[in-house]
C-alpha cells in the first residue's frame, strides 16, 4: 500500500489537530502545529584556553618548527625474495621415522635395566 498525498488527510480521518510530535528530552518551545522550535536546557558554551596558533611571519611566510617526532630513516637495499639478513639456510631433511627409531632405543635402554628375576 503506497502513502496518499492528501493534505488534510487527518481531518478526513477524525482528528482535529495535525500530529505533533511528542515532548523530547530538550524540551518544545512552542505547542504551536506550525512550528516547533527545540533548545537545549541550557546555552552553548565553547571551551576556552585554545588560541588559535599563527604560522605566518609579518611578511606572510610561512614559519617552520623542529619536528615533533623523529623516526628511523628507512632501510637500504633489496627487497623481495631471497632477501636474507645473514647466510643462506641451508634445507636439512628430518628422518621420516624419527619418533620410532627413538621409541626403539628407549624401549631397549628399559629392557637392559629390567632385572631377570621379577622383584620378590
Amino acid at each position: 500500500m503506497a502513502r496518499t498525498s492528501k493534505k488534510n488527510g487527518h481531518i478526513e480521518a477524525g482528528h482535529e489537530k495535525a500530529f505533533v510530535p511528542s515532548k523530547n528530552s530538550f524540551g518544545i518551545k512552542s505547542l504551536d502545529s506550525n512550528r516547533v522550535g527545540v533548545s537545549p536546557p541550557f546555552p552553548y558554551m565553547p571551551l576556552g584556553g585554545a588560541k588559535k596558533k599563527d604560522f605566518k611571519d609579518e611578511e606572510g611566510n610561512v614559519i617552520t618548527a623542529p619536528p615533533n617526532m623523529k623516526v628511523m630513516p628507512t632501510k637500504v637495499g633489496k627487497v623481495g625474495k631471497n632477501t636474507l639478513l645473514g647466510e643462506p639456510i641451508l634445507y636439512m631433511e628430518d628422518p621420516y621415522d624419527a619418533k620410532k627409531v627413538l621409541a626403539r632405543k628407549e624401549l631397549e635402554i628399559h629392557h637392559s635395566l629390567v632385572q631377570e628375576k621379577p622383584f620378590s
